[in-house]
């Protein structure tokens, strides 16, 4: 038997839930992704980001600002990607491997980043905890 309280908010408790779940995630790949330059670990926060969304309602001004703010982070990505392409052809071999091995996973690091703090952002600007 299930005791709910008054204020019960099952949606809102599961958002935060995806919300927290991420943000720990995200430490967690920060440190492995120092430690072995490995990136996978961070594809369970962006599946976690991808929940959070999809539980938004179609529609909503709170999924636009996420959707829109999503495809700002892919293009600034996008962009830096590219930078960092032309700028590598101007480097010598053995600079190249260095910057190869950080500049890459910094951009997407940063990317991953800036998608959860936006989700937090806007769960917290439109209320998404209260539904």
């Amino acid at each position: 038997m299930e005791i709910k309280s008054k204020g019960s908010n099952r949606m809102g408790d599961f958002r935060r839930t995806l919300l927290e779940s991420a943000s720990f995630d995200s430490a967690v790949a920060r440190k492995i992704a120092a430690d072995t330059g490995n990136l996978a670990t961070y594809r369970s926060v962006e599946a976690l980001l991808d929940a959070f969304e999809f539980t938004l309602d179609p529609g909503s001004e709170a999924k636009k600002d996420v959707l829109r703010e999503k495809e700002a982070i892919e293009t600034d990505k996008k962009d830096k990607l590219m930078k960092y392409e032309n700028e590598k052809k101007r480097l010598g071999y053995f600079e190249r491997q260095d910057i190869e091995q950080t500049m890459e996973r910094e951009i997407n690091i940063e990317a991953v980043n800036k998608r959860l703090s936006n989700c937090w952002d806007v769960a917290t600007k439109r209320g998404l905890f209260n539904d």
